[in-house]
């Protein structure tokens, strides 16, 4: 109820941002693999929010490390990530602001439970971040948990007999402590709420492409960016392993 309360009653300012992340996968063994994701988001300018390829809001690199507990248990670990994150635009001058730097390590677990009509899945992860807040080389602690539910419904028979189509649903919340965030109001950071779908496009190529409406708390606790949100990914599977010939 303080939240809702806080967003009826707080200065919200807008964004319409595009988001793209470009991804490699490949496999170890059949119980670990490992992805490789390049990403940029990219919001609309102050003066000019329906264009969402005019600045930056995020770059960052990171590599993931997936080992399978079971056929619906996955954990995974981050050993290293790198942001460059960049104020949401609101004011003229926010274009030529410095982006945040930021080193994360990360570990997530992913259980799925199949279902006769959907697929429901839980995903628990929490992030240990090191931040550059005010841009004089001395990086700042934080601790955020995350958690996402999502629904997933596969179709069948669309564009191929052999690959469905999976429509996904899902809403994660952030929230933040630690260091970065000591005696601030912002412990909600953000939510984001997810609709959209992936598809096996060709063999190891895969894409997702979704709407993403996103709420983020500043760190006054009396500001909020909303934001709507074009939710790109392209991911390649197996990148090097598939070009390994069987011996005869």
């Amino acid at each position: 109820m303080l939240l809702i309360g806080k967003l009826a009653f707080s200065q919200h300012y807008h964004h319409n941002v595009f988001s793209f992340r470009l991804a490699f996968a490949d496999t170890i063994n059949s119980k670990i693999n490992v992805e490789l994701s390049l990403q940029k988001r990219t919001p609309g300018t102050s003066s000019n929010q329906d264009n969402p390829f005019e600045t930056n809001q995020v770059k960052s690199t990171w590599l993931w490390v997936n080992f399978d507990l079971s056929e619906r248990s996955t954990i995974s670990l981050s050993p290293f990530g790198y942001y460059q994150n960049f104020v949401l635009n609101v004011k003229p001058n926010d274009e030529y602001l410095p982006p945040v730097k930021e080193y994360r390590w990360s570990v997530r677990f992913v259980n799925e439970q199949k279902g006769r009509i959907v697929n429901y899945t839980n995903r628990y992860t929490a992030e240990y971040r090191l931040r550059d807040i005010h841009h004089n080389n001395i990086y700042t602690s934080s601790y955020r948990m995350r958690y996402m539910a999502k629904l997933e419904k596969p179709l069948y028979h669309l564009f191929s007999h052999t690959r469905s189509v999976k429509l996904e649903l899902y809403d994660e919340l952030f929230l933040q402590m630690g260091h970065a965030v000591y005696n601030k109001p912002n412990i909600f950071d953000q939510n984001r709420v997810y609709l959209g779908f992936n598809y096996e496009l060709f063999r190891n190529f895969k894409t997702s492409i979704g709407y993403v409406y996103g709420i983020q708390e500043r760190s006054s606790g009396e500001e909020f960016d909303n934001m709507n949100m074009l939710w790109v990914v392209l991911t390649f599977e197996n990148v090097f392993t598939q070009f390994r010939h069987k011996k005869i």
